[in-house]
């Protein structure tokens, strides 16, 4: 029998005007998996506590799935996941499944595959726990830090330079809410005026040069989003207040991570963190809701132990 594991990183996807192109992978938390191989007939076994356990229903079965089906793949599989991403918070937790298992796979097998392939594989894992493939999150937790995605077929991802002052805070309340994904990604406009397209990227185009450089008035002024956000804001209505007294308390910018609730902020040595825990833990003891924060930093790739 031969065993593979392999460790991938948390992430936020959007970043505000980005939505499924852009995503920064983060120390907050990271997932394990193993990988064990055994000669027989193509059976794929999953072990996680507190996941689905059938390749449908789960992101890295499915992904491991897709990768049999495609490359021929014929030994038996048995895929156990240590969860150290919480679930269904909008950090990347499905696509930090999905990386580390194509990741072990990949080593264990000697198969070779580039970071897009891999991320092409989880991006499809990704539609068991969305209901349609992305590739934002899984290819942040692959390649490591700041992807911009620039095509899924092919698959092309870029790894971004952010500049090394930035920090990252991350803003995470204790809401669940079964299907989530699926329900933010159902809620945001089917078609887009060209006004609001040519604004969403001026935006996007402005906020990779603030990151690259690391100009804070330059992120503060494009890391915002009237078309995705907007459309979900019924589902985090606390998330106009909370960026308002970040930002001022000094937060370089701020926005939802990927489907929410969680909020990701980027800092550097003008922010006053302590004052924005204090202020958005005051608006969420108002709701009755329990949060927590994670000072973490840009994390590298997923990497096998």
């Amino acid at each position: 029998m031969k065993e593979c594991s392999a460790v991938s990183f948390s992430s936020s996807a959007n970043l505000g005007p980005g939505f499924d192109t852009l995503a920064i992978a983060h120390t907050a938390f990271s997932d394990l998996v193993n990988i064990s191989l055994s000669s027989g007939d193509r059976r794929i076994e999953l072990k996680c506590e507190g996941l689905p356990e059938d390749t449908t229903s789960n992101t890295a079965g499915r992904a491991v799935e897709a990768m049999y089906e495609e490359l021929g793949l014929r030994e038996n599989v048995r895929i156990t996941i240590e969860k150290g991403v919480p679930k269904g918070l909008g950090i990347g937790s499905s696509g930090s499944s999905a990386a580390a298992a194509v990741t072990a796979l990949n080593s264990s097998l000697g198969l070779e595959l580039s970071k897009d392939e891999l991320s092409r594989f989880a991006m499809i894992g990704e539609a068991a726990s969305s209901g349609t493939p992305h590739a934002d999150n899984v290819s942040a937790s692959i390649y490591g830090g700041l992807v911009f995605v620039s095509s899924t077929a092919p698959m092309k991802v870029h790894k971004m330079k952010i500049d090394s002052n930035l920090g990252i805070l991350l803003i995470i309340p204790d809401i669940q809410r079964e299907h989530k994904t699926r329900i933010a990604r159902e809620a945001i406009p089917k078609v887009v005026t060209m006004s609001d397209h040519i604004q969403e990227s001026r935006r996007l185009s402005l906020l990779l040069q603030g990151l690259q450089s690391g100009d804070r008035s330059i992120i503060t002024e494009s890391m915002n989003d009237d078309l995705v956000e907007k459309s979900r804001m019924h589902l985090f209505p606390f998330y106009p207040e909370i960026k308002r007294k970040s930002l001022e308390n000094g937060a370089v910018g701020v926005a939802v991570s990927g489907a929410g609730p969680s909020i990701i902020e980027f800092t550097d040595q003008s922010t006053d963190t302590g004052k924005i825990i204090s202020s958005v833990s005051a608006i969420f003891d108002a709701l009755g809701t329990r949060v927590m924060f994670s000072r973490c930093q840009p994390a590298g790739g997923a990497y096998v132990t």
